[in-house]
């Protein structure tokens, strides 16, 4: 009941979020978010890989509790053929769900900067743009390279 309680948060949290990250399904009427499309503000581009690779890290965090209460039995010669095979499932759900976690990962990184490139306003677009500043400013000021002349002027401004 708590697992299913628990991912059921994780749903609309992460829907909330992947929303922030890359909202689609809305209008802006007098400068307001107005929702125009339920279905695409809950699932949007990002969720269903944010939803899995959340999952995930759950499963694998439980992986390292089961080891670790059966390492603690195991020290103490208590409950010894329980906590050898606890380390057992929790060292092989750790060798399958390790390597997924990384390839859902890897997935996520894909499709959120294929469809945030796509789908990013100019402004957003402009400060993912990585290019060395030449500027001098003070140590502890920011700076960013704006070239909307053609030239390369460096803008400084504090944090």
């Amino acid at each position: 009941m708590v697992a299913l309680g628990t991912l059921l948060s994780t749903f609309w949290i992460l829907s909330a979020n992947s929303w922030m990250q890359t909202p689609v399904g809305h209008a802006i009427v007098d400068g307001r978010f107005v929702p125009d499309d339920w279905y695409r503000i809950v699932f949007n581009p990002s969720f269903p890989y944010r939803l899995v690779h959340t999952t995930i890290a759950f499963f694998i965090t439980t992986a390292f509790v089961v080891i670790g209460v059966a390492a603690y039995h195991l020290r103490r010669e208590r409950h010894v053929e329980e906590s050898l095979v606890m380390q057992k499932m929790g060292i092989g759900l750790l060798a399958v769900l390790v390597p997924l976690q990384v390839v859902v990962g890897d997935l996520h990184g894909i499709i959120r900067s294929s469809t945030s490139r796509r789908r990013s306003p100019p402004s957003k677009r402009i400060g993912r743009r990585s290019h060395a500043c030449r500027c001098s400013c003070s140590p502890g000021l920011m700076k960013k390279r704006s070239a909307t002349d053609g030239n390369s002027a460096c803008l400084c401004w504090a944090r």
